[in-house]
């Protein structure tokens, strides 16, 4: 929270009275911040998902071809046709 002194005001005709310091605080939009954190829930499940794997869904997996992530999951490996 924090101040602001409210001072020669536009256009003519705006008055303010004796209290001329206006009060403002910041709060974050819950909205943004839970489409972040859904976003974060999504990728950490992904990845807890990818580690334990059936030896099933690593087939599936090893059969797919298309972009994939290396050993450390920062980098994205293309597959060239």
């Amino acid at each position: 929270m924090f101040q602001v002194k409210l001072d020669r005001p536009m256009p003519n005709g705006v008055q303010i009275n004796k209290q001329n310091i206006c009060f403002v605080e910041i709060v974050p939009d819950d909205t943004e911040f839970n489409k972040e954190q859904e976003a974060e829930f999504k990728m950490l499940n992904y990845l807890i998902e990818s580690r334990n794997m059936s030896w099933a869904k690593q087939f599936k997996v090893a059969l797919i071809l298309g972009p994939s992530l290396d050993a450390e999951g920062d980098d994205v490996d293309d597959v060239d046709g």
